[in-house]
């Protein structure tokens, strides 16, 4: 026989354990990402760990490519290969050059913390280098890869209609 402390137990022992079950947030996906001193980066996330950023400095285009791995509270990257689009001048090639060999083959390891399912904080842990990846980075999901959540899509700038003064708009 079983009394109605025991009936609550089957009930809510399966309960408890689906919720401990929920999985964490991915960071598979594609990302826009504020960065101190060069504006906007576009990063994206595979599920094969690949992972690539995509900005401007100067107004020359900057891509990083490369590796990552998530952990529980931690995400590290790898720059594998830093390309620069267009032809530097002479006089700031062998500077570029430094800056992209700081960059190669280091992994960088943050902490990382979740603000929901489309926000992830990234801070550099201590002995991070100087340099771009060497503060608080921000990541807002644009969309989920591979499906268009929700959340996703609302997190997006709609584009909006724009009026002449003293015309009404039309559909």
């Amino acid at each position: 026989m079983f009394n109605s402390m025991s009936r609550t137990l089957l009930v809510a022992l399966p309960l408890l354990f689906l919720a401990g079950c929920q999985s964490k947030p991915s960071v598979v996906g594609k990302w826009t990402v504020p960065v101190e001193g060069l504006g906007t980066v576009d990063a994206s996330f595979e599920a094969n760990k690949s992972m690539s950023l995509k900005g401007a400095v100067m107004g020359y285009g900057v891509t990083i490519e490369g590796t990552y791995q998530p952990g529980d509270t931690e995400l590290t990257v790898e720059p594998k290969d830093v390309t620069i689009q267009g032809e530097i001048p002479a006089l700031f090639k062998d500077a570029a050059q430094k800056e992209i060999d700081k960059l190669k083959d280091k992994p960088v390891t943050f902490k990382a913390t979740w603000q929901g399912a489309d926000t992830l904080v990234l801070e550099p842990l201590p002995g991070t280098p100087a340099g771009a990846l060497n503060q608080t980075l921000t990541l807002t999901r644009v969309m989920n890869q591979g499906s268009s959540s929700p959340s996703a899509q609302s997190s997006r700038a709609q584009p909006q209609p724009k009026s002449s003064p003293g015309k009404p708009e039309t559909p």
